[in-house]
């Protein structure tokens, strides 16, 4: 069986393991802010700093709905379980994250 195309969303989620911006985020950090992944071919900006392809960013949840409907960014949920969809792909979440192809 061929492997299935990595969405876009599972590349991000993939590369944003590496890249990081700001402290560690998890799904969600209370106060109403929720982690997202910007994708590719996408630029950010939040609280006057850019966010490249790939960066994971807390965003209040009504920002996280708008900007998921224009394909600016994906929750981090949904990235990872992209991810972890694809064939081939294994992710350990340990402390840090560790993605790798298998």
């Amino acid at each position: 069986m061929a492997a299935a195309k990595p969405t876009a969303a599972a590349k991000a989620a993939v590369t944003a393991a590496v890249v990081q911006t700001g402290p560690i985020l998890d799904d969600s950090e209370g106060d109403g802010l929720i982690a997202v992944v910007v994708l590719p071919r996408n630029t950010l900006r939040h609280d006057g700093k850019k966010h490249r392809q790939h960066a994971k960013v807390l965003l209040p949840a009504d920002e996280v709905d708008r900007l998921v409907k224009r394909g600016v960014v994906v929750t981090l949920a949904q990235a990872r379980a992209d991810a972890l969809e694809q064939e081939g792909v294994s992710v350990n979440v340990s402390g840090l994250v560790k993605i790798s192809q298998v």
